[in-house]
């Protein structure tokens, strides 16, 4: 009796060549012929029949790969399997059809050599920067409206001058705010990614990116980590 299961691994992943052998193994020894469909950069699909040559794809940035499929499929249609990368929630998807009494065994094969493409920054990739920015201005609301004196009595009215300055002033603030917020968006997509395909010239652009993210990583660890020594121990010595 054949059993279909479907699985899907939401967390930041990086591809390395020693990974997609063994998935291409994998597959191949438990199901059949092998293949790979990798949509790129450029819009084009490119199609592998054969690991070698998907692993000597040079990867340029022009036309990374995107997305990459491996998919299986035995001679009398019976097996099938496919491992699925790409860049969404669900980075990771795996759908394997055997019998049933090989289908859990391959899919804890193909689930080990998952686990070991997981990210380090996997947890900060898949932070969702829209819901931090509500907080933060949910903080800073709750935070002014503690400090700022409560004003019951009515205020006199604001010259059309100095109305139009504060209004040109808001909207700069505004223009800042956002400003900011896509700087830090941008660079959330660009060095904490939840798919990276460290194939051909990828593992060098890996490489690269991965030095920024420990400066980053470390530096904002030692400034709150210090800001926080110096908070204790000002509070300290002032008593």
């Amino acid at each position: 009796m054949a059993v279909e299961i479907a699985v899907s691994v939401r967390r930041a992943f990086v591809l390395r060549p020693e990974a997609v052998k063994r998935i291409w193994t994998i597959l191949e020894s438990s199901i059949g012929a092998v293949s790979a469909m990798a949509r790129c950069a450029d819009d084009a699909r490119r199609g592998f029949d054969d690991v070698t040559k998907l692993l000597e794809f040079d990867n340029a940035k022009g036309k990374e790969i995107r997305s990459l499929d491996l998919s299986a499929m035995s001679k009398d249609w019976q097996r099938s399997g496919d491992v699925s990368f790409a860049s969404r929630s669900d980075a990771i998807s795996v759908s394997l059809k055997m019998p049933n009494g090989e289908v859990s065994r391959v899919k804890e094969d193909l689930l080990d050599v998952l686990d070991g493409t997981r990210a380090w920054y996997s947890a900060i990739s898949r932070i969702n920067l829209f819901y931090v920015l509500l907080g933060a201005i949910f903080l800073l609301y709750l935070v002014v409206s503690i400090a700022l004196p409560d004003r019951a009595e009515p205020r006199a009215g604001v010259a059309l001058g100095r109305a139009i300055i504060l209004a040109v002033e808001f909207l700069a603030i505004l223009a800042g705010i956002g400003a900011a917020c896509w700087l830090i968006y941008r660079l959330h997509a660009r060095y904490f990614p939840l798919a990276v395909f460290a194939l051909g010239q990828g593992a060098d652009r890996f490489e690269v990116d991965d030095k920024v993210r420990w400066v980053v990583v470390i530096g904002l660890v030692v400034s709150v980590f210090g800001s926080l020594v110096v908070a204790f121990a000002t509070g300290w010595l002032g008593h």
